[in-house]
């Protein structure tokens, strides 16, 4: 890398001072090898960053994702900033164990629409992988945080307004294990923080006036989301809204159908029940000519009786005498002839039905 040429082709190529170089007090040739180092382990980042954004892709809440591997002048800028800050995490930074230090050569970008999508990926993120580290979430002073009563985050107020959730995973696709940076953040915050980098970079970070309408389009940005989350809400509310009305009209058409049903059950019961009374008027008929017939008929055994008592007794004992037939025997035959429906009208139908010689009925002839 020409920019590793020497000290001075760093300092202009990364626009650093050279208090700061001083301050980070470390050799040129160590940032040489990791630069290198990292060149050649750029396809193996790659795998790794492929794969994180491959899992993240199919997040429910995730718009679109993004990734990049850490340009290796970056990398060298990042190692010398951090030196001259005296960050304990880079004191002894070399070769082998720059990979460990620095968290974010794999860089994967997750965006989502609505600003509470973010808590949704979260939970998918931390299911399918463990943090390194305890996330952080920056917010703008003066926002309704989603975090206030999280512990689980690492809170933080962005001097510049930056919104985004970052997180620090780890995989290993091949030998050397891998750790990648996991940002989080909504699609209008995306659109300010790369207007806001492009502008203010590399000529006028420093500049109070272009500061002044990216902190204004900074607190549009965040408008925007909260007028997502609440136009989000609105068509909630109005599907719920419409979903009571359309239950509202169904319990109706129910109710109305259960009626006209009702109606039709009362219809059929009114016809039945004068079918039902046609049909008892007719049985009450029947019934009627039955005890007529029967009235009929037992008037005319009681009429054929009366005439087989009309006959005087001598008369019957004369009867009974002569075929020597025993008293008994005429109580039998009146029995029989009581229970008859249909008595016998002849004398000659009488003695065939009971087994009676006719003579026994018929008058003697007078000496």
């Amino acid at each position: 890398m020409k920019e590793l040429e020497s000290v001075e082709s760093l300092l202009n190529a990364c626009r650093m001072k050279e208090e700061v170089w001083v301050a980070a007090d470390i050799e040129l040739h160590l940032l040489k090898q990791i630069a290198q180092d990292h060149i050649e382990h750029r396809e193996r980042l790659t795998d790794s960053a492929e794969l994180f954004a491959k899992v993240i892709q199919r997040i429910q809440g995730v718009h679109s994702v993004r990734w990049r591997i850490k340009d290796p002048l970056h990398l060298i800028e990042k190692i010398v900033r951090k030196r001259a800050e005296k960050s304990r995490k880079y004191a002894d930074i070399g070769v082998q164990n720059y990979a460990e230090r620095v968290t974010d050569l794999v860089g994967v970008r997750a965006l989502h629409l609505f600003k509470e999508d973010c808590l949704v990926i979260d939970k998918r993120l931390k299911e399918t992988w463990t943090p390194v580290e305890n996330p952080i979430a920056y917010v703008r002073q003066g926002d309704v945080s989603l975090f206030s009563d999280n512990d689980e985050f690492d809170v933080r107020n962005h001097p510049k307004g930056y919104r985004s959730i970052h997180y620090v995973f780890s995989n290993q696709p091949h030998q050397r294990k891998v750790f990648a940076e996991i940002q989080v953040r909504s699609i209008f915050e995306e659109g300010w923080s790369e207007i806001d980098h492009r502008v203010r970079y590399p000529n006028f970070s420093n500049s109070e006036l272009v500061e002044y309408f990216l902190t204004i389009f900074n607190r549009m940005a965040g408008s925007a989301d909260e007028m997502g989350s609440f136009v989000r809400k609105l068509v909630s509310n109005i599907d719920a809204v419409d979903t009571l009305v359309l239950a509202a009209n169904q319990e109706k058409e129910a109710a109305i159908a259960t009626m006209e049903a009702t109606l039709e059950e009362l219809e059929a019961l009114k016809a039945q029940d004068a079918d039902s009374r046609q049909k008892l008027t007719e049985l009450q008929e029947n019934l009627k000519n039955i005890r007529a017939l029967y009235s009929k008929k037992k008037t005319e055994l009681d009429y054929a009786y009366q005439r087989l008592l009309g006959i005087p007794d001598s008369d019957i004992e004369r009867y009974i005498g002569k075929g020597g037939i025993a008293i008994d025997r005429f109580e039998q035959i009146k029995e029989l002839f009581e229970a008859e429906l249909a008595p016998p009208k002849t004398a000659a139908e009488m003695a065939r039905r009971y087994g009676l010689g006719e003579h026994l009925l018929r008058k003697p002839k007078e000496n």
